[in-house]
């Protein structure tokens, strides 16, 4: 009788304890806001069946960017990084290419090409240069990469440079019925060889920029082989490929650049959340404005995309912290 009535105060307490942490325990690395607050009844709107704004889950889909929005992206976006590399390793390999762009500048390390020849654009011309590689050789070039290569300033791994308050959401919105999509600019199956990994997004759910492919033969068996690149996944690409590959609108969005910009009002403009992330800590990371004037100037102007502040919001930004 005595086991039983402990046994029941435990599991009252338990109850009590589950109900009064409540929220806070939603977003445990989000600080307590108007941002986060905003999230929480957004997210809470559309899933309750007796909410005028409810959705149904198969039409829960929600966008994230990824550089910048999910993962570091100073100095260098890290898929430019890893291109950097690819082509210098290729240049040591065939010293004629050490005179043609951008193998030239990934050699000598010419920081001012390297820095400065970053649009997306330049990215293709990049993304290129594995033109004719099998499928199973970038892939595993990519994981090598990823597994070797650290952050000149944090000294770790990319791939533990993803923002734990991100990451956080992303969980969340799976756990709310939400289809969560890394819609990126970086190339897709770049973006696939670590999604599954640091976000928990399916690869089925990353779009990107991405090439032609073909079958090949390969010491004799039939191979995927890489070709040039057809879409450059960025501005209002973004939009009309959620479109494409999912079939549905975005209704929660999250980006943190110009590129992002389309995206973010059309999800703004059919009704949904979006948030733009605003890197403004140079003690935790970094604080720039540069690439993304336009979309701040119109979150704050037109008032229909929610700025997340880095500084202000993110109670952490990395787990190791």
């Amino acid at each position: 009788m005595k086991l039983k009535s402990t046994i029941i105060c435990v599991l009252f307490l338990l109850t009590i304890t589950l109900s009064l942490a409540g929220p806070e325990e939603v977003l445990p690395s989000w600080n307590n806001g108007e941002t986060r607050d905003k999230i929480i009844n957004f997210v809470d709107s559309v899933t309750d069946k007796d909410s005028k704004n409810y959705v149904a889950p198969e039409n829960r889909v929600a966008a994230f960017d990824n550089d910048g929005t999910l993962w570091i992206e100073k100095p260098m976006y890290i898929p430019f990084q890893y291109e950097f590399c690819f082509t210098k390793k290729m240049a040591e390999q065939n010293p004629a290419l050490r005179e043609i762009q951008p193998y030239k500048a990934s050699y000598t390390d010419d920081k001012d090409y390297l820095y400065g020849n970053t649009t997306i654009q330049d990215y293709g011309k990049l993304i290129d240069t594995h033109k004719g590689t099998t499928q199973e050789d970038y892939e595993k070039d990519v994981d090598l990469f990823l597994s070797t290569q650290t952050h000149s300033k944090f000294k770790r791994p990319y791939t533990e440079l993803t923002y734990l308050p991100m990451v956080e959401l992303i969980r969340y919105l799976q756990d709310k019925g939400f289809k969560v999509y890394m819609v990126t600019g970086g190339e897709v199956t770049f973006a696939r060889r670590m999604s599954e990994q640091c976000y928990n997004i399916p690869l089925e759910n990353v779009i990107g920029s991405y090439v032609t492919y073909s079958f090949g033969d390969c010491n004799g068996e039939r191979t995927v082989i890489r070709g040039e690149t057809v879409i450059l996944n960025d501005g209002p690409n973004k939009t009309l490929n959620i479109g494409l590959f999912t079939g549905r609108k975005a209704i929660f969005a999250c980006g943190n650049s110009n590129g992002d910009l389309d995206m973010l009002q059309t999800t703004a403009d059919n009704g949904g959340l979006a948030l733009l992330l605003h890197h403004d800590d140079d003690i935790r990371e970094y604080d720039y404005d540069k690439g993304t004037e336009k979309a701040l100037n119109i979150a704050e102007t037109e008032k229909k995309i929610t700025v997340i502040s880095m500084k202000k919001d993110f109670k952490r930004i990395f787990s190791f912290e």
